[in-house]
Parts: C-alpha cells; sequence; structure tokens
C-alpha cells in the first residue's frame, strides 16, 4: 500500500491554466480622400482637388482591444494609404470601437489559435490528447506539459484502482479460507490496507484542492514569439540575388537596393545633410522592402545647420502655404534627369547665382528646419500627425519668410514648418512621372560629401527596363 500512497503524491491532477487570450473589438474609420493632380501636392502648381464623401473602413481584424488603440490603428492605416498614394491626403474624421459580441468573441479567439507541431509519445496513453498553442500580448501560451501530467496521472489513477480492487479480492479469498485455519486476521488486515490505499488515491486531490487550490495547477509554458523571415524565392534575380523584400533590418535594405543596380539616374546622389538617414518607420512600414520605400528617406540634423545640394543640377525654392506636408521645400532638377525634392527647410540660401541657380553636388543650397511653433491643434490640418499629437509646442520668435536667408529664429509656423515632429530634412526621389526608391540611387559613401564628383558623370538618361511581372528596374 505504501507503493500507492507515493503514486498519489506523485502524480496530484495538474489543471491546465492556459489563459484564453483578450478578444479584439470591432474597430471602424471614417475617412475622406481628397484626390488631387500631381504638380498640385508636390509643389503647389496648378491643378485640381476632388473630396470624396465620407467612407467607412472595418479594422476589426488588426487586434485592436481599446478606443485609444482604435483610433491610433486608423491614424497609422491614413499615413500609410497617402504614402502609398502620391496625390491623394486621406484624412480621418472619426473612430468607433465597440466591445466584442459574443460572436465575434467565438471568431476573433479562433482567428488567434495557432496550428503548431504537438508531442509525438513512444507510447500512447489512453484519454491523453494535446490542445492549441495560444498566442496573446507577443507571447505563445503551451500547455503540453500540464496536459501530459494530467493524462498520466489518470492513467495511472485508474491502473492504481484496479490493483487496489484486486488486491480486496485476494484478500476476500484469503478471509474465506484462513478462517478455518486461523490466518483470518492477516486476510482482514490486506482488506484494509487496500482500502485505505484507494481512499487515498481517489482522496489526494480533494484534500489538496481544499488545503491550497495553487497545489493543484500547474501554469503553461509562455515563450515569446519571434517574427519568421520569408525569403521569397520567387522574386529573386539572377544567382540567387533577392528581391527587395527579403531585408529585415536598415542596413539589409541598403545593401539590396545598391546591389539592385535599379536607380534610373545618370550621377550618384548624397545626404543633403552630411548625415545618415533615420531607420525609422519609412522602413518599418514597408516592412524593409526598399522596392517600396518611394516616400524617400529622413536626415535628421540640427535646426539651422546646412542643406546640401544632394547633385548636380539646378535648384527651385518654395515657400510653404499649407497645400502639402513638406512645409518650405527645395527641388533640385538633377542635371540627366529626376527631381530631388527636400522637405521641412528653415530657409534658402541667398548667394546662389543664375535663373534658375546652378548647383553642384555638396553646394550650401539652405539650412535645417522643422520646428514649429506653439499653434492650436485647431489651426493645424487635422489630417496632420502634428496636430493629433501635439506637436507644435516649439516657443520663441517666429522664423519670417525663408527667402531672407538662415536669420536667428527659433521656430517655424505650421505652414513653413510642415508636418513633422522635429529638426530635420526629408529627402524625396522623383523621375519622370513617379516617385522611385531615394535609397538605391544614394552613393554607397552617401554621408562623405568628400567623394563628391570622384566619378564622372553623364548628361544623358540611362536606358531602363521595368520587369512587367516582378516591377524591378534593371539599367544599362
Amino acid at each position: 500500500m505504501r507503493f500507492f500512497i507515493v503514486l498519489s503524491l506523485l502524480f496530484l491532477p495538474q489543471s491546465v491554466l492556459a489563459q484564453e487570450p483578450q478578444v479584439p473589438g470591432s474597430c471602424t474609420c471614417e475617412y475622406t480622400v481628397k484626390e488631387c493632380s500631381y504638380d498640385v501636392e508636390i509643389s503647389g502648381r496648378s491643378g485640381t482637388c476632388v473630396t470624396s464623401n465620407i467612407q467607412k473602413i472595418d479594422m476589426t481584424d488588426e487586434g485592436i482591444t481599446d478606443e485609444a488603440s482604435c483610433d491610433e490603428t486608423c491614424r497609422i492605416w491614413a499615413e500609410i494609404e497617402q504614402s502609398e498614394n502620391p496625390g491623394s491626403i486621406y484624412k480621418i474624421f472619426d473612430s468607433t470601437y465597440v466591445f466584442s459580441s459574443e460572436e465575434i468573441t467565438s471568431q476573433a479567439a479562433e482567428a488567434i489559435r495557432h496550428t503548431y507541431l504537438t508531442p509525438d509519445l513512444a507510447i500512447d496513453i489512453p484519454g491523453l490528447s494535446f490542445g492549441d498553442v495560444l498566442s496573446r500580448d507577443g507571447k505563445l501560451q503551451i500547455n503540453f506539459l500540464a496536459e501530459y501530467i494530467n493524462g498520466v496521472y489518470i492513467y495511472l489513477l485508474g491502473a492504481s484502482a484496479i490493483v487496489a480492487i484486486v488486491m480486496i479480492m485476494i484478500g476476500g479469498v484469503q478471509y474465506m479460507i484462513g478462517s478455518s485455519v486461523g490466518h483470518a486476521d492477516a486476510a482482514k488486515k490486506r482488506i484494509q490496507n487496500a482500502a485505505i490505499g484507494l481512499i487515498l488515491i481517489m482522496g489526494a486531490y480533494v484534500i489538496l484542492r481544499v488545503v491550497n487550490p495553487e497545489l493543484t495547477e500547474l501554469k503553461s509554458i509562455q515563450l515569446v514569439e519571434v517574427e519568421a523571415v520569408t525569403l521569397d524565392l520567387d522574386t529573386s534575380g539572377l544567382e540567387g540575388e533577392s528581391g527587395g523584400g527579403s531585408a529585415s533590418d536598415c542596413e539589409g535594405a541598403f545593401d539590396l537596393a545598391q546591389a539592385s543596380d535599379s536607380c534610373p539616374l545618370s550621377q550618384p546622389l548624397y545626404s543633403p545633410n552630411g548625415q545618415p538617414f533615420s531607420c525609422n518607420y519609412h522602413f518599418r512600414d514597408a516592412d524593409y522592402d526598399w522596392e517600396e520605400m518611394t516616400a524617400g528617406l529622413d536626415f535628421p540634423a540640427a535646426w539651422g545647420s546646412e542643406v546640401v545640394a544632394p547633385g548636380d543640377g539646378t535648384v527651385e525654392f518654395v515657400a510653404g502655404d499649407g497645400s502639402n506636408r513638406c512645409g518650405n521645400y527645395i527641388d533640385v532638377n538633377l542635371t540627366g534627369g529626376g527631381r530631388f525634392t527636400i522637405c521641412h527647410v528653415k530657409a534658402f540660401a541667398t548667394n546662389l547665382e543664375g535663373n534658375p541657380p546652378n548647383v553642384k553636388a555638396g553646394d550650401v543650397i539652405g539650412y535645417i528646419g522643422g520646428r514649429c511653433c506653439a499653434t492650436s491643434a485647431e489651426d493645424v490640418p487635422q489630417g496632420w500627425s502634428m496636430s493629433q499629437r501635439g506637436w507644435c509646442t516649439d516657443q520663441g520668435t517666429e522664423c519670417g519668410s525663408p527667402y531672407g536667408g538662415n536669420t536667428d529664429c527659433d521656430c517655424q509656423n505650421w505652414k513653413a514648418s510642415g508636418n513633422t515632429s522635429g529638426p530635420h530634412a526629408h529627402g524625396s526621389l522623383f523621375y519622370g512621372s513617379s516617385r522611385t526608391p531615394l535609397i538605391a540611387c544614394l552613393d554607397e559613401n552617401y554621408t562623405d560629401l568628400s567623394t563628391v564628383g570622384a566619378g564622372e558623370s553623364s548628361t544623358e538618361e540611362r536606358v531602363c527596363e521595368t520587369n512587367s511581372d516582378t516591377g524591378q528596374i534593371t539599367c544599362e
């Protein structure tokens, strides 16, 4: 009987405590789209704009669990749509969050159950089956150990009960035979021990559950989910050269862009302020696929520091008027084709000659801006992040006309600063009638202005072809 008691203490029933994940509710975004001609949104020139009626989009499948996350999801969605559709302005009017109904709860819970490999036992245990792996807040909840212990306990409980009953039967037979030969006391002892063991086996769980429920519970194992990065073999080039979407970080995206030979320009480009580009949402929103990064790059720098020509060409200065998010900006019409637009400029260089001024790569053409003076959010376009996040809070002397040179001032009005949270230069590249990934046209040493002019650039445009299936650009 000691054997049965030890078994009952070792194999206590374990409750499976995997928590069902928090189920998202429904989120609806209400928005309008302002469609404008290409020139209006990029450089403020003539054109027409048409604003759609209020539209709705359901964001329920995005894992939204409260009103704040619904608002943020709508805002991010609008920014992504706008970056992917040049010439369009997406404005969020309202977002509505509704707690999940019983039906939504069931559907969402089903959606977040993942299919993973389950343990393959060498010896099957009757009645044992493994449940689903659950995902919650970026963690996998795995119940295999608790389920295994449960199965082993139930199996041994049944086996021990059978053995105890057999021992009682043997004791009964021994009692009937032993009563005539004087061994009845030994039979009674056997029956008594078997009954006590059976009671302990059956009652161990109940006793511990009453004393402390935690003694009978085994929590699930939690593992942090790691996002898988899959190589897209369908878009691979010659000799295994990967497509634009195979990078997992900013450095990888830059290396792939450099190796692509897809830049249509006849000259390499440099940083507009000598600083490296920021590894920010422009990369993350494109999933580090450099081919999708047509919105441009941010180059952080100090307020009032120099903006230089990223390549050879002519420049055009445009003061911000609120018609687009650039604020004050400079267009560099590149020799051989293409246009490099630099947004969020504090002031323009006043010593350039020519009409339009001719510049070489590295020439000073302006000064870094992007610091917005304290402004009421109602005065800023509601579709801009600066109004939604309260970025226009800088105090001090407001800068005047950008044509006055790099004067001593502390901040700009929202039309001059553009939609930005702080000083930096935003660079975008246009070729023909469309945007093109700037990252593919940067020189390998794009921050080292001392290398400018080291190579010879042609005044003729390169011959480029676009693959109709993959969209990959290849130039001779």
